[in-house]
């Protein structure tokens, strides 16, 4: 290492009031970034997982995940998800090597499952 490069297993922001926002880690060899705002309430978080997938949630003020990017190590499944504010899955939008797909669910939780040949003929009427 070089004297420019400052190394540690956890680094910690923190406000001028000294409250921790922000912590990137290495647990267990892998990545971890954490934002947060006042109240320790999370609202993103980025990781890489022990089978190489990458994934980033967002959340609302109220620290509850309403966004998930993911995607697996070789790239051959990502996805969008998102959810409501009772943490169930509304929406889905991804790839599974290389056929789309999306799925969306009303409020009581029914879903609705496009791919393939079904999603183009969607897309193509809009």
């Amino acid at each position: 290492m070089n004297r420019e490069t400052v190394a540690a297993e956890r680094f910690v922001a923190r406000d001028a009031a000294g409250r921790g926002r922000g912590t990137l880690t290495v647990l267990d060899g892998l990545p971890t970034l954490v934002l947060a705002e006042g109240g320790n309430k999370v609202r993103i978080s980025a990781a890489i997982n022990a089978n190489g997938a990458a994934t980033v949630f967002l959340a609302g003020s109220d620290g509850i995940p309403r966004m998930e990017l993911c995607v697996d190590a070789k790239g051959t499944l990502a996805g969008l998800r998102m959810y409501r504010g009772d943490g169930k899955q509304t929406a889905l939008l991804g790839t599974i090597g290389g056929q789309g797909f999306l799925a969306l669910a009303d409020s009581n939780g029914d879903r609705i499952n496009l791919s393939g040949d079904q999603l183009r003929e969607l897309l193509a009427r809009l």
